[in-house]
């Protein structure tokens, strides 16, 4: 069985929903801050923020010094950073969903637990921020936790069909196939376009030897998401097992022309000319 697939705007450009404010009357190197950030100088940005903080420290500065951090790969001040607006402003939401959606970015999975666990106690009825800790407690192994938090999201918005998708993947995971087929339908039923949850269909019915309903699955994510590598690399192997290398070896090179460093990749196109009896 090929790898059921989660949301795919759960964590991609998690840094997006980071909340990028200033104060009325900014001072010259805050503005400049802000402005360098969205031009992504990001240590231009650095550079503007400290010397704003250094005029009069707030936590909103420290938000923007944390998000340049951030950007220069610098993650752990970066979390330091919005650790300090948290100090100084402790009751504000957004200070703790931010953290926590930069400590996903980072991988810190019980990190971002964390911080939306304190996100939630100010403030229990948003939807996103249960999805993204159900989210956090899935990658974390901590399955029925994160179903928990998918139907709070759920709950709060019976039209989030990220939701229902990635409670669906683990719901599959562990067992309940026909409850994951059921969200993962849902989901579709809400959001026609959402090309990961066509993809999470096409990995039931694969597991489960209908290679062929599988295969159109597949052919209607790939139709919506054309970029994405993990389709073309699974449909590859929907190919390889109906008895058609050449195809799978198309399939493949497109995978790896959009993944470059996904060394299984290479193995598969090795396997798939030796398969089709020509050389490599």
């Amino acid at each position: 069985m090929f790898a059921l697939n989660p949301s795919p705007r759960a964590l991609v450009a998690a840094l997006a929903l980071l909340t990028a404010v200033g104060c009325a009357s900014p001072s010259l190197s805050e503005e400049a801050g802000w402005q360098q950030l969205e031009q992504r100088d990001y240590q231009q940005a650095l550079t503007h923020f400290d010397a704003a903080i250094e005029q009069g420290d707030r936590a909103d500065l420290q938000a923007g010094r944390a998000q340049a951090l951030y950007y220069l790969q610098q993650n752990a001040e970066a979390e330091q950073a919005y650790a300090r607006a948290i100090t100084m402003e402790p009751e504000e939401v957004r200070w703790h969903a931010d953290l926590a959606m930069m400590q996903m970015a980072n991988g810190n999975w019980p990190g971002a637990v964390a911080s939306y666990d304190q996100t939630l106690e100010m403030d229990a009825d948003q939807p996103r921020v249960h999805f993204n800790r159900g989210y956090a407690h899935q990658l974390g192994g901590d399955s029925a936790a994160a179903i928990a938090d998918y139907t709070a999201a759920i709950a709060l918005d019976a039209n989030f069909a990220e939701a229902y998708n990635s409670r669906g993947v683990v719901l599959a995971e562990h067992g309940s196939i026909d409850a994951g087929l059921q969200d993962f339908r849902m989901a579709l039923q809400l959001e026609p376009f959402l090309a990961s949850a066509y993809a999470n269909i096409a990995a039931v019915n694969y597991a489960q030897g209908h290679a062929k309903l599988a295969f159109v699955d597949l052919n209607a994510a790939i139709k919506i998401d054309s970029d994405n590598p993990v389709y073309y690399k699974n449909r590859g192997k929907i190919h390889l097992d109906l008895g058609n290398s050449r195809k799978a070896l198309k399939d493949f090179e497109r995978a790896l022309t959009l993944s470059p460093g996904d060394a299984s990749l290479r193995k598969l196109i090795s396997r798939t000319h030796e398969l089709d009896g020509s050389s490599s």
